[in-house]
């Protein structure tokens, strides 16, 4: 059994790793932050290393086999399930939007890291880290290049209050030599969302454009990358 310093080890890699992964949804304002990442990874170590080594000493007393056989599988199986918990209240945030997957999909992998860092796989917790980081941050301008060439325009995901007037921020995207395809408006609980399919000029930037829509009043969040 692994000393009781090399178990709080693992707990404080399986928290930092699963930091690091929620730090990039902290940037992007996701409803589930670096602390829920943390919270998360380091739940499914402490539940791995209880379930590998929490009882050997109590069921060593009471028996005279001095080796005691733990059946991880259980427990993961039951992080696995309860993990899906968390996921869907991130995607149902948003209700028939279907926003949130790709945050589902980064608590689901921060439970496998604090899993595997629990077990002793540490390099492979790691290297989960570094993958879906590259992943989550280094595929992204790939994935809205790839979506702007498929059909022609980016998209705009527009966070703002209801009381937000749509006709400015309209008004601000044609005035900017852009031409507005789509428009999408749902109200859910005090916020409005709105998705807007932009067909930019060849000298516009998404960016730049992102930068002027944040700038109209009740806005709060402006994402093209999505």
């Amino acid at each position: 059994m692994p000393s009781q310093g090399e178990l709080i080890l693992r707990l404080l890699l399986a928290a930092t790793l699963a930091g690091v992964l929620g730090v990039e949804r902290e940037l992007t304002e996701q409803p589930a932050g670096f602390r829920t990442h943390i919270l998360v990874g380091l739940g499914a170590a402490l539940f791995t290393v209880v379930s590998a080594y929490g009882f050997q000493a109590i069921v060593g007393a009471s028996t005279p086999r001095p080796e005691v056989s733990a059946d991880i599988s259980r427990v993961a199986s039951q992080i696995v399930v309860g993990i899906g918990f968390l996921g869907g209240g991130a995607i149902l945030k948003y209700g028939a939007s279907i926003r949130g997957l790709t945050t589902a999909a980064n608590l689901w992998i921060t439970a496998a890291v604090g899993t595997a860092i629990g077990v002793g796989l540490l390099s492979l917790g790691t290297a989960t880290t570094g993958i879906t980081l590259v992943a989550l941050v280094g595929l992204r301008p790939l994935r809205a290049l790839v979506r702007r060439y498929a059909t022609g325009r980016d998209e705009f995901v527009i966070d703002a209050d209801p009381s937000i007037d749509l006709s400015n921020v309209l008004s601000v995207v044609r005035s900017s030599g852009a031409a507005v395809e789509e428009v999408r408006l749902t109200e859910e609980e005090g916020e409005a969302l709105v998705r807007l399919g932009v067909r930019l000029s060849r000298k516009m930037e998404p960016g730049e454009l992102a930068a002027k829509i944040a700038l109209v009043p009740h806005v709060r969040n402006v994402d093209w990358s999505r």
